[in-house]
């Protein structure tokens, strides 16, 4: 039996996942922790919260304290690929911080010692071939940071550094902790912004990304459990 992990960053994220699949809580601190054994699958889901320090503890939870076998984030994005459209699902094991940067002499601003790169690239997990394999899904390299970017300027400027197509503030943290822990990991996740000014139907297309992207995750986790 293969246990995923899921790390969320709110509720609302989540809830389509827990109702999905009936999942049951079952840690209520440092953050609620649901699960259940399904079919072949054993899934346990954290919500963690906004940001890269709730995400790695997260991270770190799921792999030391419950010994998860993968994990995948699900949630939101921001697009800073012009040709992402609202509710597109991007997909990625390439993550770029790009709020980090210790001004190292030849190299690249997001660089980061302990990884010996800016691109914090992980072990792809076995959902990977199959979201790979869908038409309607986009690979690239995912960017984190714990700001909001709604500026096309800032929108740029990260897209330019880092070649990313994609935002979000939890992806690369946990990336890296997986990395360092040895546990597969991608981020899927479905566009509800474009990254710039904040649209008044920003909520709409909030709800149509979360649709898009657990459609997927139900799609894919059904082919695993069928086929594992």
């Amino acid at each position: 039996m293969k246990h995923i992990g899921i790390i969320c960053a709110i509720r609302r994220e989540a809830q389509p996942i827990i109702d999905s699949y009936g999942l049951e809580q079952v840690e209520i601190s440092p953050y609620p922790v649901y699960r259940k054994m399904t079919g072949s699958l054993d899934i346990s889901l954290i919500i963690c919260g906004l940001g890269k320090v709730v995400a790695s503890m997260a991270s770190q939870h799921l792999i030391q304290m419950l010994s998860v076998d993968e994990i995948v984030n699900i949630g939101i994005c921001g697009a800073i690929n012009d040709e992402l459209k609202i509710g597109d699902i991007v997909y990625s094991n390439q993550f770029v911080q790009h709020d980090f940067n210790i001004d190292v002499p030849d190299k690249h601003p997001a660089w980061i010692p302990s990884i010996g790169s800016h691109i914090t690239e992980t072990v792809k997990p076995s959902l990977f071939r199959l979201v790979d394999e869908h038409p309607k899904t986009n690979l690239g390299v995912m960017c984190s940071g714990d700001s909001f970017i709604k500026s096309r300027a800032k929108k740029e400027q990260v897209a330019l550094v880092t070649s990313g197509i994609s935002c979000d503030m939890e992806s690369a943290a946990i990336a890296q902790v997986c990395l360092l822990l040895g546990c597969p990991f991608m981020s899927l996740r479905g566009v509800s912004d474009l990254a710039e000014d904040v649209p008044s139907d920003f909520v709409a297309n909030m709800e149509r990304a979360i649709e898009s992207v657990t459609s997927l995750f139900n799609e894919v986790t059904h082919s695993l459990r069928v086929f594992a």
